[in-house]
């Protein structure tokens, strides 16, 4: 950020640091927007049923999780480098690899479709 705040465009613009803060918090936003939607998808495509029954369960289970992950924000650096370790390799292996052994599986027991 210190880089950034000295940034200025032909003497028009000065506080580029703002816009640039701004369009980082909108980011964060639609991303978490897309990744709330896809584990609704997720949700109601495991469970078999309607994914707007999950809207609120599933905000609040992400609400107090995120009040419960850290009080400030060394605490949240501290605690993201234990799950770098301990929990992503969980979620970017074991998982996956048990989704495709499940299609697998699920593809090679059911009959042909006609078509």
């Amino acid at each position: 950020m210190p880089t950034i705040s000295k940034i200025s465009i032909s003497d028009f613009i000065q506080r580029v640091d703002i816009l640039i803060v701004m369009v980082l918090i909108i980011g964060v936003f639609f991303k978490l927007s897309v990744f709330f939607a896809a584990a609704l998808i997720g949700i109601s495509e495991l469970f078999k049923i309607p994914y707007r029954r999950m809207v609120y369960p599933v905000a609040l289970i992400i609400l107090f999780s995120s009040i419960l992950n850290a009080r400030s924000f060394t605490e949240h650096i501290e605690e993201g480098g234990k799950l770098l370790y301990t929990v992503f390799p969980f979620f970017m292996v074991l998982i996956p690899l048990l989704l495709i052994i499940i299609t697998a599986i699920r593809s090679h027991s059911s009959p042909p479709r006609s078509g």
